[in-house]
């Protein structure tokens, strides 16, 4: 086993963001190089731009005066105080030498320190018909003691493939069902006489979507927590759009879904949350939204050719619509969790 030195990740020293940064583009290089590579300059900001309701505990792993490992912790402050959630890279060059045991048992001894009971981690899991994948992350995570509790599969959308005169045909259709709705469309911070439907639909979201057996408490999201994550969005340098079908008669918001991007890979887009009010369901406001969407999107940002977006292999429903408008599997993603190890 390698001996390895765990200390706090300092932001303001530009060595250990430039050490963190090169174990992640190795690990992104090695598992996953059709993803978004890493930027020296988000990684940056993310270190000192957590989301709201959220706090972060960043680690270096050293050997022999070079940083072999990466550890970002994530607690919630707000809701799922009992849990905590761990990410660790650990450069390929050494990997199978005990690291990620280390730097995970480091991980559980920060969780008890901060009282909670339940860890968290995730997994990248290689689905038929999609991407190549190791499994050895899966493994770890086993040996760990956690359980699988959620997979999410990746699909994504190739804009340059997309049977346009096909959407179109599709779109027409489906608003025949939304009569008594107006689409609304705007980039990145809503308007004023949205928020506060946008922030129901947003926090509802994990009561909607199935969530697998995750101990996982639905965030409180009012006007005040929508707009600090709007203003969490805009220091980080994501452009979101985003379209809502808003029902005419009451003004209230039933349907709204976003696309996201990054300044250092425009290319790629990420779908955020795509909800529609239980009140308001089985007119096809889903479809409508997000078909509007690629619309939009592809005039307003040429640069972009695909989305990726992330369900649950149970969520059947918006599993249907988007492989109905392009999606195809990439690969999927698992959630595990367990009880905090004991020292």
């Amino acid at each position: 086993m390698t001996t390895v030195d765990i200390r706090p990740l300092d932001p303001a020293d530009d060595a250990h963001v430039r050490a963190m940064f090169d174990i992640k583009h190795a690990c992104w290089a090695a598992d996953l190089p059709d993803n978004v590579p890493p930027d020296l300059d988000d990684e940056r900001m993310a270190l000192t731009t957590a989301w709201p309701g959220q706090v972060n505990e960043d680690y270096l792993a050293w050997h022999d005066g070079r940083a072999v490992a990466h550890l970002n912790l994530e607690f919630s402050t707000l809701e799922n105080l009992e849990n905590a959630w761990a990410w660790i890279a650990v450069h390929p060059e050494f990997r199978r030498r005990g690291i990620g045991r280390t730097v995970w048992a480091h991980a559980n001894i920060r969780a008890a320190d901060q009282g909670r009971t339940r860890m968290g981690a995730t997994a990248c899991q290689p689905e038929a018909g999609g991407i190549p994948r190791g499994t050895e992350g899966l493994a770890f995570l086993d040996a760990m003691g956690l359980s699988p509790k959620l997979a999410e599969v990746r699909r994504r959308i190739d804009f340059t493939a997309v049977d346009t005169e096909a959407m179109d045909g599709l779109l027409a259709e489906a608003w025949t069902k939304a009569e008594g709705y107006t689409l609304r469309k705007w980039v990145n911070n809503a308007p004023a006489e949205l928020v506060d439907g946008l922030a129901y639909l947003d926090g509802r979201l994990v009561l909607d979507a199935p969530m697998g057996d995750l101990d996982y408490e639905a965030p409180k999201v009012d006007a005040e927590r929508f707009r600090a994550a709007e203003a969490t969005a805009d220091k980080r340098g994501r452009t979101r759009y985003n379209v809502a079908m808003v029902h005419e008669e009451t003004g209230t918001v039933a349907a709204w879904t976003f696309i996201a991007t990054a300044p250092h890979h425009r290319e790629r887009g990420f779908q955020g949350i795509t909800i529609v009010d239980p009140e308001h369901r089985g007119k096809r406001l889903g479809t409508v939204a997000k078909l509007e969407m690629h619309r939009w999107i592809r005039a307003e940002d040429p640069d972009l050719t695909s989305v990726d977006t992330w369900n649950a292999r149970s969520n059947a429903y918006m599993i249907t619509i988007n492989e109905q408008i392009g999606y195809r599997v990439v690969d999927s993603w698992v959630d595990y969790q367990g009880e905090v190890a004991k020292p």
